[in-house]
């Protein structure tokens, strides 16, 4: 629909240009920082997951290189298979076995990524050269024939300022070994894909490196693309019990599920802002259509159409959000740095340890950021510019008809908030689709959408009771605030529901993380009942895979002073389920121990000796988020894949656990050792005997580990407590720093609405100014309103955080993440979080009041 260019020129820019009324380019400043701070906080967080999680997919690809199908079992594969399954492939074929696994930098605790290849088998597989020389594989493996021989990348290199020769330490698994650099890899194939950040090694020196003899990770297969499906049902039938064959593209898939959950909370987290951002536009074009009330009639008046009408504030909004879109460009950019050291913390604490990638825009970034500023603009200026249409030429020359319009609208409104939290409720207790909380998210949407109409409501009920309080305190300034307010219920409504949206987001993800920090304190203490934790230092540092050997758990097993020790072995599987395979962790403890002197907490409450006594051939217990994922209960057969071949489990019991959302099933040790011919162990819970000291302890066993050569973390009870709320903390982290920008985008609305409220109210200062009010009065008013607006604010998006904490607690993270959490209230944060926004919103009117004092009261009515 064309539109006159003087005309919108006119109406539109001007104002938006600061080229009208006072405090107009103050407003469009702060119109275009918070619809820029919501696109940039949306855009900050897309960019954290694609140099997070998505390079941490991507490299996986790369890393496979030219693989079209590969060999995989749980806890590794025989590598007695490979001469075998040689001979079924014949010569059209290529495999190359793999270790793939971590290591940790001595010197700087950064975590590399290792491979360890068969160079001459491996050629036809990925580009592993060296970087300025001219080498064939031939030469390269003779690089490596020093099992203490690496070739690193050129990343890695410049950090550690290496060169080929040098010496670098690492740990890996339970040592400390230092290896001599032989080469610094090309940048291409996964030297690039990890940039720069690995270390590759023949495959028997990585097989001794990390404790795999006679084992390998995977192989690797090259197969005729044309007869790919019949290689991979051969290989299938063929394979022994426990293996399988999968296309390199499943294990992204499968590391793409693992992080789905985290990934769209995350994402619809940061979307918080910008719904914020979204009722400040809403506000401002409201504003601009009561402010052009008379020059919308003289256009009706004039012969142009409503749907015109409308056009023109939807382009403003328009102009506002794409103008909005380019600063949040700048501003995601900004953002993205501190939220990849944010997300990046949080993947490698939870979930795998991955290098994070470059940041790095792209034109769909931009059109998306674009997008998404021109298209919130829209929605939320549709009802403004709706009511645009409705304004008739008579009209205009009503003083308030606007306002006495949208109360009796207001008025009608209850019985579409009550419907909307009806159907928010019965949303929030709907099945997740597709393993997502789909509907939990628009339980959250409907009833912040349910609050909205009931705002106008709660307006004026709040406005009636706070206003012999308020006069009793500040007198006659404090009843024209209040009054003013009551008389503008439309307007203030919105802006209220602004802030209140942001405080009721805050309050809400307060209550569930601090209720996941109580329940999570108090499962620690009653579950994690060993005086002494140890773990390989690699571990801590990153390397997920690092074990400790059966040496050493016999060396633990024999001190003075020990009277029991727990291993504890986890390893990586996949769990067949709905004909994909989704990972989980499989794990071994000693149920014997566990049982004399553990306290697994169960959910039907029954104590370990119940659980896990009697025969444990074909026992398993699993965790409540792998119970939840895939619908297991107890009494149910779990079936299993395991060198022995798919095996029925009974499942005895379902406890609680926190330690992953992927789901955690528990064989006894014996079992898990017979099955998997395994004997290490990730961790070990020791347990000491009464008249032991825990320290005295802590010294005797470092020192015999550490002169048998063993680099291991020991840990007392309490401190492992401490560290578990610490890595929680730091998880949470970046949930309460898109929290905040929320906030920041709120007052920055407030501060606008004000803004534009005491220019709009100039007449009604400028009378108040003429009977004898001081400028100290006006500004004190304005304050106040502030203040009250603030108030309802917190009081009201304390109620709507508290009823989405439970959609949050009981519906979104069941959903997501498969455990429960016992329903705790933060009141002391909350109640600080209350008065440091109700001091932002005060700090917020500060320079609204200063322009209301400065009116000429003069000036303003001969205007008038």
């Amino acid at each position: 629909m064309a539109l006159p260019p003087k005309l919108f020129r006119q109406l539109i820019v001007r104002p938006l240009w600061g080229m009208g009324r006072p405090g107009d380019r103050l407003r469009t400043a702060l119109s275009l920082l918070a619809i820029g701070l919501g696109v940039g906080v949306v855009l900050a967080i897309q960019l954290a997951n694609r140099a997070s999680i998505g390079s941490f997919q991507d490299s996986l690809r790369q890393i496979s290189g030219r693989t079209n199908l590969t060999v995989t079992g749980t806890n590794g594969v025989d590598e007695l298979l490979l001469p075998e399954l040689n001979r079924l492939l014949g010569p059209e074929a290529h495999l190359s076995p793999v270790i793939e696994s971590t290591a940790v930098a001595a010197a700087t605790g950064q975590v590399v990524q290792v491979l360890g290849i068969d160079i001459l088998e491996d050629s036809p597989f990925r580009d592993t050269e060296l970087g300025g020389v001219e080498t064939s594989p031939r030469d390269f493996l003779l690089q490596l024939t020093d099992p203490r021989s690496v070739v690193v990348g050129e990343t890695f290199a410049r950090r550690h300022g290496l060169q080929s020769g040098a010496e670098v330490e690492l740990l890996l698994n339970d040592r400390r070994e230092t290896y001599t650099v032989r080469g610094i890899l090309a940048p291409r194939g996964p030297a690039a894909a990890l940039a720069g950040n690995l270390i590759l090694m023949d495959i028997a020196a990585a097989q001794m490196s990390f404790g795999r003899l006679g084992r390998v990770d995977r192989i690797d297969l090259i197969v005729p693309e044309d007869e790919l499906p019949a290689y991979e049902r051969r290989i299938s039938d063929w394979l022994p019990a426990g293996m399988r064959v999968e296309r390199p593209e499943a294990r992204a898939e499968q590391a793409g599920t693992m992080l789905r959950a985290f990934r769209w909370n995350l994402t619809a987290l940061s979307y918080v802002s910008l719904l914020v951002g979204a009722f400040l536009i809403y506000n401002t074009i409201g504003i601009s259509v009561v402010r052009r009330r008379r020059e919308i009639g003289v256009l009706r008046a004039l012969g142009a159409t409503r749907p015109e009408v409308v056009w023109l504030f939807l382009n403003e909004a328009v102009l506002l959000g794409l103008a909005g879109g380019v600063l949040g460009l700048g501003m995601g950019r900004l953002l993205a740095e501190g939220a990849l050291r944010l997300v990046a913390g949080t993947v490698n604490t939870l979930y795998v340890s991955a290098t994070p990638g470059v940041i790095e825009f792209s034109a769909g970034l931009v059109l998306e950021a674009l997008v998404i500023g021109g298209v919130t603009a829209l929605l939320a200026a549709l009802a403004p510019a709706m009511e645009s249409a409705r304004v008739q030429p008579a009209e205009t020359m009503r003083t308030g008809a606007h306002e006495e319009r949208t109360s009796r609208a207001g008025r009608r409104a209850g019985l579409g908030a009550a419907a909307l939290l009806g159907l928010g409720w019965g949303a929030s207790r709907l099945p997740a689709v597709a393993g997502l909380p789909l509907f939990g998210y628009l339980s959250v949407l409907l009833v912040i959408a349910g609050f909205y109409f009931l705002m106008p409501s709660l307006l004026v009920i709040f406005t009636r009771l706070v206003e012999r309080p308020v006069r009793a305190l500040l007198g006659v300034e404090g009843t024209l605030a209040v009054r003013g307010l009551a008389t503008s219920p439309g307007r203030i409504a919105t802006l209220t529901m602004s802030l209140a949206t942001a405080v009721a987001m805050m309050a809400s993800v307060a209550i569930m993380v601090g209720s996941f920090r109580d329940t999570l304190e108090v499962w620690s203490e009653q579950t994690l009942r060993a005086d002494l934790f140890l773990k390989p230092t690699a571990q801590v540092a990153g390397n997920r895979g690092a074990v400790i050997p059966p040496e050493a758990i016999q060396m633990v097993r024999q001190m003075e002073g020990v009277e029991a020790v727990d291993p504890f072995r986890a390893v990586e599987s996949v769990y067949e389920w709905n004909g994909r395979g989704h990972p989980y962790v499989l794990a071994s403890g000693d149920w014997k121990t566990l049982v004399r002197h553990g306290n697994l907490l169960f959910l039907d409450g029954r104590k370990p000796e119940e659980v896990m006594a009697g025969e444990t051939q074909r026992a398993v217990i699993v965790s409540e988020p792998f119970a939840n994922r895939y619908r297991v209960s107890k009494g149910d057969a779990l079936e299993l894949d395991t060198p022995a071949g798919r095996l029925a489990f009974d499942v005895r019991g379902v406890f609680y656990d926190y330690g992953n959302d992927r789901g955690t099933v528990v064989l006894d040790r014996p079992v898990f050792s017979e099955l998997f011919r395994d004997d290490t162990a990730s961790s070990l819970a020791i347990y000491l005997r009464a008249d032991a000291d825990t320290d005295v302890m802590s010294e005797q066993l470092s020192a015999g580990l550490g002169a048998a050569g063993y680099a291991m973390l020991i840990t007392p009870n309490a401190r492992l407590q401490q560290a578990v709320l610490r890595v929680f903390d730091r998880t949470f982290s970046i949930t309460y720093a898109l929290e905040a920008v929320a906030i920041l985008v709120a007052a920055l609305g407030i501060a606008n609405a004000l803004l534009a409220w005491v220019i709009e109210r100039r007449r009604q200062f400028g009378i108040l100014r003429v009977i004898g009010a001081s400028r100290r009065q006006l500004r004190k008013m304005i304050l106040t309103d502030a203040f009250l607006v603030g108030l309802l604010g917190n009081l009201t998006g304390g109620l709507m955080g508290f009823l989405l904490s439970w959609v949050l607690i009981f519906s979104i993270n069941v959903q997501s993440f498969g455990w429960t959490i016992q329903f705790h209230m933060p009141y002391e944060f909350l109640a600080l979080a209350g008065l440091a926004i109700l001091v932002t919103t005060v700090a917020a009117g500060l320079y609204p009041a200063r322009v209301a004092g400065r009116f000429d009261p003069g000036a303003v009515l001969a205007a008038e």
